[in-house]
């Protein structure tokens, strides 16, 4: 591994890096023709006198290439004299002083004086074709029992190299390989000569002697693969690099399943001389265990804020109140319920909409965002009328103003853009800031009034004047005439350029840009409705793939829909389905499966749906059945018939992910709402109650007993108010700040301070 060069004196024959050329070995032998012949005795003891006199004199002279010291037997100042030394690039002489050095290096010289002259190429042929990583013990079964334990190289693919010919055989031998579990595998080997069998080695040695430019690569792929071959045995190969696992000290863990592992690189160099380059290499590999294992291991080991921050100890939740929003009161007007939460897609701004067709926006608090630790709160920062109760004369139908849903456009500019809708009817609105005003115009009064131009003698500049700041909210685009049902979803494309629009029949795709036309994608509608058995009741586009989206149904199916594969999307793609459990089925059966709300998360490679008393995360990769189930209130199945009675049955609850996809939130009654935990496999229940209404209270985990005696933290189902229920949340797309929409109140919690 180590060449120690010293910078000599006369007579003193020069060193090349490796890579040289032919180039460089004509200056070699125009230096070897005035050299003496020594012994090696003789050469190292005149060597030391050189150098010592060198280093006497200052006069020593070194130039570097590759990765060696090589000095010229030139005097200073002269140039080397051969011809084209300028025009080929040759090393000119640097520097005039400096003291003899030595350099390790990682090129270690090869001796082929014992090498024979020719090489024998063989091509192997193994079937079946996988595993192939079998292949090596396979060929070494085959060279022991068939090739007489004649020595060969095999590059694990398809070919082998020997110094004597081998035997062919016109048919395949088979060999038995076992694998590590003890089981036998079949391999069938047929060894055949290239058509150009010998490799003749001997163009190593006369590669430089004859100026031959061209460098011998068959020589040379036969001289990596025999080079190699002895390292399979013992180590994992990545590319030209060799890594062992068993040496210890040798393996550094980067946690998640993965090590480094530190290994030997090696590789064959034809430069004015053959030289092999080794060097250290570092990779990251897999760790060899079980899923049990890694999955242990990374649950115990996980640091995701997430993970960290939303389930703690023994199952208990770590959140604690922020804020409270809306009027206390016991007497709540109808008008003034919450029928939907939203956060924008920074979390800067929250959106909430009413049964009064009233929107209101809150704004982060800039100082709690800025505090340490950061806080959750939240300031009104405008509210407008979004829609106003309308009457259908043709169907006689009054059509009210509640807000089923608020989506949010990407912000591109400082305004912001937001679609609400009600049963008929959607909306785009505009909402910016205004602090500036103008004014001494010259058509126009300051009360707005135009001016009569008889009266304007004078030309005036207007002029800015500052004003306090005022946010409005002003309608863009109105969406309407396009759906006789009433519409219970909308989703924004991650175009930003289109929105779908779905009632209980029909889901219709609109431009933003254009409000008179719009395109049918999903038609259910049969042509006898009394053949009717179904309705839709969600629909969302896809994150990140604007051409796919998915919709839900009352009976319990969701369906992925591809617009390229046709413009009427009646035929989906997939089809996700659970089979119902015989032993559940019951009157109710059908009414419980209807899937109320279906969200994909973030990544787009999941999604969840609620039923009434679950709820479900799908793989988009997988129909069958849901990937994780979680139960709501189970407790609940018991009184499906006073829950049908007064009409709970029919309740729509939604759902929720985190940013990360690892946690996910829906309602239930009793004003409780469930936190599941996908990582560590835990939930907890817990109220938004005003009995909590200090800042910074920790929510305690609420428990139902179902009968028997009841501990002091419990309630009873008995007891659950279903008169109190939370159907809306919202959980901030990158902390963990959530909202839950109570009656009139929208509660504000955070991860604990």
């Amino acid at each position: 591994m180590e060449k120690e060069n010293t910078a000599g004196a006369d007579g003193e024959q020069a060193r090349h890096p490796p890579n040289g050329g032919p180039a460089a070995s004509g200056l070699q032998k125009e230096e070897e023709k005035q050299q003496q012949p020594h012994s090696d005795a003789m050469e190292k003891q005149n060597r030391q006198q050189h150098a010592g006199q060198q280093r006497g004199q200052g006069g020593n002279q070194q130039r570097q290439g590759g990765s060696q010291l090589y000095s010229s037997r030139q005097p200073q100042g002269e140039l080397p004299q051969w011809p084209g030394a300028q025009g080929r690039g040759l090393p000119q002489p640097r520097g005039t002083l400096g003291k003899p050095g030595q350099v390790s290096v990682n090129y270690l010289d090869v001796n082929l004086d014992k090498m024979p002259a020719v090489a024998y190429h063989y091509d192997v042929k193994i079937t079946p074709e996988r595993p192939k990583k079998f292949y090596r013990k396979a060929f070494e079964q085959y060279r022991v029992e068939h090739l007489g334990g004649a020595i060969a190289a095999f590059d694990g693919r398809a070919s082998c190299y020997s110094v004597v010919k081998l035997k062919c055989s016109s048919q395949g031998q088979e060999v038995k390989v076992t694998d590590r579990h003890g089981r036998i595998l079949n391999y069938t080997l047929e060894l055949k000569e290239t058509e150009d069998l010998e490799v003749d080695l001997n163009s190593l040695r006369s590669y430089m002697k004859d100026k031959i430019y061209d460098k011998p690569m068959r020589a040379l792929q036969c001289l990596e693969d025999v080079l190699a071959a002895p390292c399979h045995n013992t180590a994992i190969r990545a590319g030209r690099s060799f890594f062992k696992r068993s040496e210890p000290g040798s393996a550094f863990d980067l946690n998640d399943g993965y090590e480094a592992l530190v290994g030997l690189y090696q590789t064959f160099v034809l430069g004015d001389r053959p030289f092999v380059n080794v060097d250290i290499s570092h990779k990251s590999f897999p760790k060899a265990m079980t899923i049990i294992d890694y999955l242990e291991q990374n649950q115990q080991h996980c640091s995701c804020s997430n993970c960290s921050t939303v389930m703690a100890g023994n199952g208990e939740a770590s959140w604690c109140f922020s804020q409270i929003k809306g009027a206390l009161d016991d007497d709540v007007t109808d008008a003034d319920i919450i029928s939907c939460v939203e956060f924008n897609h920074d979390g800067e701004l929250l959106a909430t909409g009413d049964k009064g067709g009233r929107v209101v926006i809150f704004q982060r608090d800039p100082a709690s965002k800025a505090a340490n630790p950061r806080r959750g709160e939240y300031n009104v920062y405008s509210t407008f009328q979004s829609h106003e109760p309308e009457f259908d004369y043709l169907k006689s139908l009054e059509i009210e103003e509640k807000i089923n849903k608020i989506r949010w456009l990407q912000q591109k500019n400082p305004v912001h853009f937001l679609l609400s809708t009600n049963d008929k009817t959607v909306k785009l609105w505009k909402v910016s800031e205004r602090d500036k005003s103008f004014e001494g115009y010259n058509t126009k009064e300051e009360n707005g009034l135009i001016r009569d131009p008889q009266n304007v003698t004078a030309l005036r500049v207007p002029s800015v004047k500052q004003i306090p700041l005022m946010v409005e909210a002003s309608p863009r685009r109105t969406f309407a005439n396009a759906h006789t049902y009433h519409i219970n979803s909308i989703s924004v494309n991650s175009d930003q350029e289109t929105f779908l629009s779905a009632d209980d029949l029909r889901i219709n795709l609109w431009n933003l840009e254009v409000v008179n036309q719009s395109y049918n994608i999903v038609d259910i509608k049969p042509t006898n409705m009394e053949e009717l058995t179904e309705v839709i009741t969600a629909a969302e586009f896809h994150p990140t793939e604007c051409n796919v989206f998915v919709y839900s149904s009352s009976k319990g199916t969701i369906r992925l829909c591809d617009m390229r594969s046709a413009a009427l999307c009646d035929r989906h793609s997939k089809q996700f389905e659970e089979p119902e459990n015989p032993t559940n089925r019951s009157f109710f059966s059908e009414i419980i499966s209807s899937i109320s709300d279906v969200k994909l998360s973030n990544s787009g490679r999941y999604m969840i749906s609620r039923d009434y008393l679950s709820i479900k995360v799908w793989d988009l990769h997988m129909e069958t059945k849901p990937i994780e189930t979680y139960p709501v209130h189970e407790y609940l199945r018991a009184k499906l018939c006073s829950l049908y009675e007064n009409d709970c049955i029919f309740d729509k609850f939604e759902c929720c992910w985190n940013g990360k996809d690892s946690s996910i939130m829906t309602g239930s009654y009793n004003n409780f709402f469930r936190v599941f935990d996908r990582n560590s496999k835990k939930d907890v229940t817990l109220e938004a109650s005003r009995d909590i209404i200090k800042p910074k209270t920790v929510l305690k985990p609420r428990k139902v007993c179902t009968g028997g005696k009841r501990k002091k933290d419990e309630i009873s189902v008995d007891c659950l108010d279903f008169n109190k229920k939370i159907l809306n949340t919202a959980w901030h797309p990158e902390e963990n700040i959530i909202a839950v929409a109570a009656t009139n109140n929208l509660f504000i919690f955070q991860d604990k301070f």
